[in-house]
């Protein structure tokens, strides 16, 4: 028996720059060949391709779909609105709810305007970088606001930041390995806070029915050994890294990293309405003594192995656990989802919508079709436990473009780039319109007298 709500959002996640294609005005485009990246190009063919994705929302039988507006496109210059982009985004939210689906609508999932990093050098460090968000933003929710009344302003800003300005993989590329970077990062993460609650204020003003939130990462952080030490390192990063942005978005007050409290801006004390929460896996952590504060623990995640390689990166133990992996190396821990679920409905006291969960595979679909029966289910446990849970939002609709490579394939829905973007579905999607249909059934069972 599934104790979720008849209510309950049932849908898929994408984001504008993996899934459109020729997305020329953001700062990645240029990005992509300075760093010699996989180009991205067409990628999905998203843009063009809006009604075959559609098609694909409707045979899954999802009740929602999560999707981002690029910046780049809307303001292709500071001071020039293409509105023609924007009535593009405007007629595929119609479609959506004609469809009966929900449109939620994303202002900002990793990339800017390619003109922000020459009036802002430091990127999101610049204070700069809020004003000229904060105009997108007025014209997004302007322009969509008739048909798209679910708003997440921005999605997992401390990986963005993090991979901005600490591990140099992002634009403007500053790595806290290589230059001292500590205050950059948590100064881009005021910024991004301070823009949020200040976007969230300005869109309740004109709209207050609007539901608010945040597509924020969190995922199961363990102590890597059961000691104190180990302990200590692994909630000093889960505060930092999963709860210090979410904390000053509610209290309006922001924890740098060295825990300093700072005041910050705004009349709204609390500017979220829900907590969107991108759970992907468990990540171990571990101290790091030969390194001053507040550098001095590494978090285990899989992805430092593109750094340091496999071989290295397991002995310093990002191969910890002993679940199954996924072709990024995360591993699968259901468990995680509703651990994450309880300890932010028991912090916050708002609803949690699961904004993403999915995992990477090009070879091991029954993997994926474990994956997500598992997160659904765990999901399902935490609502037991308590946790007012709003929806289930799956990464990702189709394989996209990731950050770097098509390599990663995410999709419940294949994409032949060789033959015409034609789209297929996977077994999981299958799976996931099965779970899906029982929960509508089982709610119209429990309706009848």
């Amino acid at each position: 028996m599934s104790y979720f709500p008849p209510d309950f959002l049932w849908g898929v996640s994408t984001s504008a720059y993996q899934i459109e294609g020729n997305n020329v005005h953001s700062d990645l485009w240029a990005w992509e060949k300075k760093r010699k990246w996989e180009p991205s190009g067409a990628c999905a063919n998203s843009w063009e391709l809006f009604d075959e994705d559609l098609a694909c929302l409707k045979e899954l039988g999802v009740n929602t779909y999560r999707f981002s507006v690029e910046w780049g496109r809307v303001f292709p210059e500071p001071d020039r609105i293409d509105h023609e982009v924007l009535g593009r985004y405007l007629r595929q939210a119609e479609l959506l709810n004609k469809s009966g689906i929900l449109p939620m609508v994303c202002l900002h999932h990793f990339t800017n305007p390619a003109w922000l990093l020459k009036l802002c050098p430091l990127g999101w460090a610049d204070e700069r970088a809020i004003e000229h968000f904060l105009r997108f933003a007025d014209v997004a929710v302007e322009a969509l606001g008739p048909q798209v009344k679910w708003w997440m302003i921005f999605n997992e800003p401390n990986v963005y930041v993090l991979q901005s300005l600490g591990t140099g993989h992002f634009p403007p590329g500053r790595r806290a390995i290589a230059t001292p970077v500590t205050g950059l990062l948590s100064s881009a993460m005021k910024n991004v806070v301070i823009a949020h609650r200040k976007a969230y204020a300005r869109i309740k003003s004109r709209r207050p029915d609007f539901q608010i939130g945040i597509a924020h990462n969190v995922n199961a952080i363990h102590p890597y050994r059961d000691k104190p030490s180990h302990r200590r390192a692994a909630e000093r990063w889960d505060h930092f890294f999963h709860w210090s942005m979410l904390d000053a978005m509610v209290s309006g007050r922001f924890s740098s990293w060295d825990g300093v409290q700072e005041a910050l801006p705004g009349e709204h004390r609390d500017t979220l309405d829900f907590v969107g929460i991108n759970y992907y896996t468990r990540v171990y952590v571990r101290p790091f003594p030969l390194v001053m504060p507040p550098l001095n623990l590494i978090p285990l995640y899989s992805e430092m192995e593109f750094i340091t390689g496999r071989f290295l990166g397991s002995l310093i133990g990002t191969r910890q656990g002993d679940r199954p992996r996924e072709d990024m190396g995360h591993e699968v821990y259901p468990e995680g989802l509703r651990e994450v679920a309880v300890k932010a409905w028991r912090r916050y006291s708002k609803p949690i919508l699961i904004t993403e969960n999915g995992m990477a595979t090009t070879s091991n679909e029954p993997l994926r079709s474990e994956y997500l029966s598992g997160h659904v289910r765990a999901l399902d446990e935490s609502v037991r436990q308590g946790v007012r849970a709003l929806g289930y939002l799956h990464w990702s609709l189709l394989d996209n473009y990731e950050w770097s490579t098509y390599r990663m394939r995410f999709g419940l829905y294949s994409v032949d780039r060789a033959d015409g973007f034609k789209r297929a579905p996977k077994p999981a999607a299958g799976v996931y319109r099965k779970i899906i249909e029982a929960h509508r059934l089982s709610q119209a069972g429990a309706a009848r007298p």
